[in-house]
């Protein structure tokens, strides 16, 4: 574990931009804090998560968009439900569709319940902050300069209405769809009630009829569209799957297995549980099964689907859909596709770079987690994050490779929830596997949260180590200096109890680091002289002993001691890098020096380094993440030389908001409000 990796910064927090992980709400020039106007925030892509056929199949409901309009013009809490808790009549499916008519599209964001654990308000304002990429204090002010329209679904149980309405609580003001199977749900949670039934005949073959036609199957006559549709009582999700079976059958057929289905069917069927037994949910069981059923005749792989279940709502891209269905990858793509044309998966928007998405309705899920074993599925998406966790390797001659994590980054719901569910030993395994990635890219109030949930059970003093760094870390980012000061405290006395000296010296790195952001730099510094460098030097470890240096040299430039923080960045840290023969090492530490030449306003020298020294190791090695940083401090450095390099710096600046915006990290909204500043 190197302390030094965990902040990336673009220049020095006192003399250039500072670009640090997770830090959206200021940039910082020379000793001024600039804060970018709120009135016009930059609004993150949201997740491909909205059913994409609203637009082709959304049919009628003009009455219940115009109260969902009025409703949420009013920033009322909605409450979207169905006849006594009817499933499967297309409560989400009208909110979607509503988010895009009404201009909500770029700023409509969604927060499925877990129907597989428990879950607080806190954790769904940490999985909504995720998805707006700010800290949970500063989610509520974000939701209300985007104009945002946030929709939370299946609320489905007493406790999960509970959670909403106390979510409601935190967010007052913002708008707020809920969606749920709960009868009595809007009195329940409170809010507008808005309540949906079943299609009437017209509508039923109007859906029946597009859906019919985009699986480019046979239309049926009047009299066969009339059968059909008077067993399946108007249910939307009923008529959807029907469409699916239709295809590659005839209507007596189908009309034959309903019967048959709806006779084999007893109370217990998991489309029932928790619920009284009605004719809606037996059609919604029947059809369901009649899929199921052919789907499996052709192609017994389709068996594997039943793991999607557990899938979080949000859906799974390719990599993680297939791991999950243990199943080879061509193997794989072939039965969701299967799975997709009988309706039994959702196919979303391709997007960000993924190849595909694919989501289970949660009221399917259901019934496919009867299928099959949940511990085996889980186990096989613990693999898969293990798998993609671990730091990238280092080489000093080689760039890392952070594909793994990118892939990981498209699966942040999977690993929220998994974080959130899984048992003690699997989190601790996530956690020694990703502390890094963890402190780096987050999701870091559910990293939070997890190292609070195994550190109250019963651990070994070793066992304690790794979720006390992990629970330091995330709450420091998250701004709980005070909660990440107590974990780093409790983190020296496990590691002096196992006589972790390397721990210890860590851990005290971290105490630091708190102390310096809380402006008490004479305390900073003393931990890092004294409780730091003699173990590093004790345990002949150069490369963290000149990182600490490195810490060092920090604060004596906060203390404007320029001249003393230069020498230890030529005299001392450059050295140690020379002959390690670690040329990335070296470019980063030329980057600090251009720092301190900047701040003692040799400006001309400072971007000598950064175009002759540092940009052209960073190129040279192919590391994206350090040349956009290089690039920025050289933008900024290119603007404030008389005249302005205005052309150059702009090319700069969009390289590197190009480059991080593919990389999917934090720093790209920093990059967009130095731009916002420059006037670009």
């Amino acid at each position: 574990m190197n302390d030094k990796n965990q902040s990336v910064t673009v220049g020095n927090q006192n003399n250039i931009g500072v670009v640090a992980t997770g830090d959206h709400t200021k940039i910082h020039i020379g000793e001024q804090h600039i804060h970018p106007p709120a009135t016009a925030p930059s609004i993150p892509e949201p997740l491909p998560n909205a059913n994409p056929a609203v637009e082709r199949f959304f049919i009628g409901r003009e009455q219940a968009l115009a109260e969902l309009q009025a409703a949420v013009a009013q920033s009322q809490m909605v409450v979207v439900t169905a006849v006594e808790g009817m499933a499967g009549v297309g409560k989400s499916f009208l909110v979607d569709y509503f988010a895009k008519r009404f201009g909500f599209a770029d700023r409509y964001f969604i927060v499925p319940l877990n129907p597989l654990a428990s879950e607080s308000a806190e954790m769904l304002l940490s999985r909504l902050a995720h998805q707006l990429q700010v800290k949970v204090p500063e989610l509520r002010a974000r939701l209300l300069a985007l104009d945002a329209l946030v929709h939370v679904e299946n609320v489905d149980s007493v406790a999960a209405a509970t959670v909403a309405g106390a979510l409601n609580g935190q967010l007052q003001g913002c708008k707020l769809v809920l969606t749920g199977r709960l009868r009595d749900l809007g009195l329940l949670a409170g809010g507008q009630p808005i309540v949906l039934t079943p299609f009437e005949m017209t509508e039923a073959v109007q859906q029946l009829t597009r859906e019919l036609a985009l699986l480019k199957a046979e239309p049926l006559t009047a009299e066969e569209m009339q059968q059909v549709l008077m067993e399946l009582a108007g249910l939307p999700l009923a008529i959807h799957l029907a469409a699916g079976y239709l295809r590659t059958a005839t209507v007596e057929t189908f009309l034959a297995q309903l019967k048959a289905s709806k006779l084999r069917l007893t109370p217990k069927n998991p489309l029932e549980a928790g619920y009284a037994r009605s004719a809606e949910r037996v059609i919604l069981a029947s059809t369901f099964e009649i899929s199921w059923q052919a789907l499996l005749q052709q192609n017994a792989a389709v068996q594997a689907v039943a793991a999607l279940g557990f899938a979080p709502a949000e859906g799974v891209g390719e990599s993680l859909a297939v791991a999950l269905l243990d199943l080879d990858a061509v193997t794989g793509l072939e039965v969701l596709q299967q799975a997709s044309e009988y309706g039994l998966l959702e196919p979303l928007v391709f997007g960000r770079g993924l190849s595909g998405r694919w989501r289970v309705h949660p009221l399917l899920a259901q019934f496919l987690r009867e299928q099959c074993v949940a511990e085996v599925v889980q186990r096989r998406l613990h693999e898969w994050l293990l798998q993609r966790l671990p730091k990238p390797e280092n080489d000093p001659d080689t760039p890392p490779d952070y594909t793994p994590w990118h892939a990981l980054q498209a699966e942040m719901a999977a690993l929220m929830q998994h974080l959130a569910q899984a048992p003690v030993e699997q989190v601790l395994a996530l956690q020694q596997a990703g502390s890094w990635f963890a402190d780096m890219i987050g999701p870091w109030a559910s990293w939070q949260q997890c190292s609070e949930r195994v550190l109250a059970s019963e651990l070994t003093p070793e066992q304690r180590l790794t979720p006390l760094w992990v629970l330091c870390v995330c709450a420091r980012k998250q701004g709980e200096l005070a909660q990440a000061e107590q974990a780093a405290r409790d983190l020296v006395s496990a590691a002096q109890s196992q006589d972790e000296a390397k721990w210890q010296a860590l851990a005290w790195g971290k105490i630091a680091d708190i102390l310096q952001a809380r402006g008490q730099l004479d305390e900073a510094l003393d931990i890092r002289q004294q409780e730091q460098l003699p173990v590093y030097e004790r345990l002949g470890d150069v490369r963290e002993k000149a990182v600490t240096m490195g810490k060092i040299a920090d604060i004596l430039q906060a203390r404007g001691q320029l001249d003393e923080a230069l020498d230890i960045r030529q005299q001392k840290q450059l050295p140690i890098f020379e002959r390690l023969g670690d040329v990335r090492e070296k470019a980063v530490m030329m980057g600090r020096i251009a720092d301190i030449l900047q701040a003692r306003g040799q400006l001309d020298e400072a971007l000598d380094i950064r175009q002759q020294e540092e940009l052209p190791v960073y190129e040279r090695l192919g590391d994206v993440r350090e040349l956009l940083v290089a690039r920025t401090n050289l933008a900024i450095g290119l603007l404030r030389k008389t005249p302005p390099d205005t052309a150059e710096a702009q090319r700069l600046f969009q390289l590197a908001l190009d480059a991080a915006e593919q990389m999917r990290i934090p720093e790209a909204g920093i990059i967009r409000k130095w731009m916002q500043h420059f006037g670009f």
